[in-house]
């Protein structure tokens, strides 16, 4: 909602409670792991969606979205069936030049199906459009 240091903190607190808390009487210790994967999930796609709508730049914007990917690769890592995480990643990965690995986590949002798979769709097709034909191999 445009306030990325109130949601930081937020989406921090989140965490740290967590952090604190025994499985709940009401949910079975299967339940309450899949419920704090998705919890901390979110917590982690909301700190690296605030830290990409920070407005920093130079060094300190490339802090931010390296931040930012590892936030958005956490969200992944807990819960990868999320797709609007992993386009999230892919569209970090793109802003800080990472053509391969934006191609990925494209691949695997559109995969995933979903209100983003057509956007997806729409960044893998740009994306292979400007790939090299005959990528030259480094020893």
């Amino acid at each position: 909602m445009g306030k990325p240091a109130a949601a930081t903190q937020d989406a921090r607190l989140a965490i740290q409670t967590l952090d604190l808390f025994l499985s709940p009487a009401a949910f079975s210790e299967k339940q309450w792991e899949s419920l704090d994967k998705q919890l901390r999930a979110t917590s982690y796609y909301i700190l690296a969606k605030a830290a990409t709508e920070e407005d920093v730049s130079g060094a300190e914007g490339k802090r931010k979205l390296q931040e930012a990917e590892e936030f958005a690769s956490m969200a992944v890592r807990l819960n990868p069936s999320d797709p609007a995480s992993t386009y999230l990643l892919g569209l970090i990965r793109l802003a800080r030049g990472n053509q391969a690995g934006a191609a990925i986590a494209f691949a695997a949002a559109y995969r995933q199906g979903g209100p983003l798979k057509e956007r997806a769709k729409q960044h893998l097709q740009a994306a292979y459009a400007h790939w090299p034909s005959n990528p030259q191999k480094k020893l």
